[in-house]
C-alpha cells in the first residue's frame, strides 16, 4: 500500500493507517530491510569461504580473461552465457583482487532482492500476509536441502533476480509492464539459457530477443549464440548421463524433502485462471531440470520462484484444507469402528455405527458451514487479505461453506465404505469429486 501524501486525507482520501496495522508497524523499509538481512545471514558462509563448486572455478577463469582485456567467445569460450563471466569480470576490476566473496555478497543481495520482488506481487494479490510467505519461502528455499549449493555464485543462482523480475512483470498487463518483463526475462537468458523455456508464460519475445541481442555491444553475437544454443547439443545429450533413475530419484527426492512446504502450499492454490502463467513457469523449470537426464541440484532453481508465489498465493485456500485436516476423525474414526464390528461379522453393528457417522458428519458439517459463512470475514482478514483481496476471500468462502456438509458427509460415508472393505467406492467418489472440482474451479 503507497501511502497518500500529505493532505489527502482532507481532501477525501484514505484515513491514517490506525496504530498497530500491519503496515503501520512494519513499513516497506523495514521490510525490505528484514528480507535483504535474512537472506545475507542465510549466505554467511559464502562469506568467509571462497569456492564452492566447480562452476565458480569455470566463470571466475572467464571473468579473469575478460578483466584483462580479452573477449568472451575469442579468447575464452564456454557454452554458457555470458552476464556471469562480465560480472565476475566488473568484481575483478572492481576490488582489485581475484576474491570470490563480494561475489558471494552480491548474490545474497540477488536473492534478497529477488524476494522482495515476488512479496511485492504476493502482496498485491492476496494481501501482506502474503507478502511474507513469498519473501520468506523463497529465501529459506535456496538454502533448503543442500545449504552449500546455494553459496556459489553460479549461473543458475545469478539469474533468480532478472527472472523473479520477469515474472511479475508479466502478470502485470500493461504494455509497460510487458517490455520491461521481456527485458528482464532477455537478462536471465543472458546469465542462464533455459530461462528461454519461459517464453510461452511470458509471451514477450521481442523484448526478450531484443534484449539477448544487445549483448552484441560486448561480444560477438554470432559466437555467442552458436555456442550458447545453436552449438550447445551437449546439453541435451542424454547419452552422456549414467544412473539416469538413481540421479532423478534422489534430485527429486532431495528437492521434495527441502522443499515440502512450498510443495505443499502451491498444491493447496490449486488451478486458477489468473494462475495459468505461473503454473506455465513451473513447467518451463521441470523440463529445464531434465534436460540431458543431468539433474543438477541447482537446476532447480528455476523451479522455485513460480512455486514460492503459488505457495504464497496457496496460504488462503488452506483454510479450509485445514477444517477438513482437523474433522478427519470422522472419517478414519468411523472406519476403525466399522471394520471391527464387520470382521466380528455383525453386520448390523455396523450399519448402525454407518448411520451415526453419516449423521454426526451432517451435523458438524452444518456447524461448520455456518460458522465459516458467519465468520468469513474475521477468518479471511486474519490471513493476511486486504482490500478487494478481502472481498473475494468472503465470497469464496461463504460459497464454499453451502459445500462443506456434502463434503463432511463424504468423511462419514467413506469411513464406513473403507470398514466394510469397499475400496473401489471411495475412489471412484474421490477422482470424480476432483474432477468436477478442478473443472468448476477453473
Amino acid at each position: 500500500m503507497i501511502p497518500a501524501p500529505v493532505g489527502d486525507s482532507a481532501a477525501g482520501g484514505d484515513p491514517p493507517l490506525p496504530p498497530g496495522s500491519p503496515e503501520r508497524s512494519l513499513r516497506p523499509a523495514w521490510f525490505a530491510l528484514l528480507v535483504m538481512g535474512a537472506a545475507v545471514v542465510s549466505h554467511l558462509p559464502g562469506l568467509d569461504r571462497q569456492l564452492f563448486d566447480s562452476d565458480e572455478a569455470a566463470i571466475a577463469t572467464l571473468g579473469n580473461v575478460v578483466a584483462r582485456g580479452g573477449v568472451l567467445y575469442r579468447d575464452a569460450i564456454d557454452r554458457k552465457p555470458p552476464l556471469a563471466p562480465l560480472l565476475y569480470a566488473g568484481s575483478f576490476l572492481a576490488t582489485g583482487t581475484r576474491d570470490l566473496r563480494p561475489l558471494h555478497l552480491l548474490l545474497a543481495l540477488g536473492i534478497g532482492g529477488a524476494a522482495l520482488v515476488l512479496a511485492a506481487e504476493a502482496r498485491r494479490v492476496a494481501g501482506a500476509r502474503a507478502g511474507w510467505w513469498a519473501a520468506g519461502l523463497l529465501v529459506a528455499g535456496t538454502v533448503a536441502a543442500r545449504p552449500a549449493a546455494a553459496q556459489a555464485a553460479n549461473y543458475s543462482q545469478l539469474a533468480l533476480l532478472p527472472a523473479c523480475g520477469a515474472i511479475v512483470a508479466a502478470r502485470r498487463g500493461t504494455a509497460r509492464s510487458a517490455v520491461a518483463g521481456g527485458v528482464l526475462l532477455g537478462l536471465a537468458v543472458l546469465t542462464r539459457q533455459t530461462w528461454v523455456l519461459g517464453l510461452p508464460a511470458a509471451m514477450l519475445a521481442l523484448a526478450t530477443a531484443t534484449t539477448v541481442g544487445s549483448i552484441s555491444l560486448v561480444v560477438p553475437f554470432g559466437a555467442f549464440f552458436r555456442w550458447t544454443f545453436t552449438a550447445n547439443a551437449s546439453v541435451l545429450d542424454m547419452s552422456q548421463s549414467v544412473h539416469v533413475a538413481q540421479r532423478a530419484w534422489f534430485s527429486v527426492s532431495l528437492f521434495l524433502v527441502g522443499h515440502l512446504a512450498i510443495v505443499w502450499l502451491a498444491a493447496r492454490r490449486g488451478l486458477h485462471r489468473t494462475d495459468l502463467d505461473l503454473w506455465l513457469w513451473a513447467a518451463a523449470g521441470l523440463v529445464s531440470v531434465g534436460l540431458g537426464l543431468r539433474f543438477f541440484y541447482h537446476y532447480w532453481f528455476q523451479v522455485l520462484p513460480p512455486l514460492c508465489l503459488l505457495a504464497a498465493l496457496g496460504i488462503a485456500a488452506a483454510i479450509l484444507g485445514g477444517v477438513f485436516a482437523i474433522f478427519n476423525f470422522l472419517q478414519y474414526g468411523t472406519t476403525a469402528q466399522v471394520a471391527r464390528a464387520s470382521g466380528a461379522g455383525e453386520s448390523r453393528i455396523a450399519n448402525r455405527l454407518g448411520a451415526q457417522s453419516l449423521w454426526l458428519s451432517l451435523a458438524v458439517g452444518l456447524v461448520i458451514a455456518v460458522l465459516v459463512s458467519a465468520l468469513a470475514g474475521p477468518i479471511a482478514a486474519a490471513m493476511g487479505a486486504e482490500g478487494v483481496t478481502e472481498d473475494y476471500a468472503v465470497t469464496y468462502l461463504r460459497i464454499a461453506a453451502f459445500g462443506l456438509p456434502f463434503a463432511f458427509l463424504a468423511l462419514g460415508g467413506q469411513g464406513y465404505l473403507r470398514g466394510v472393505a469397499d475400496l473401489r467406492t471411495p475412489l471412484l467418489i474421490v477422482v470424480a469429486g476432483n474432477v468436477a472440482n478442478a473443472i468448476l474451479d477453473v
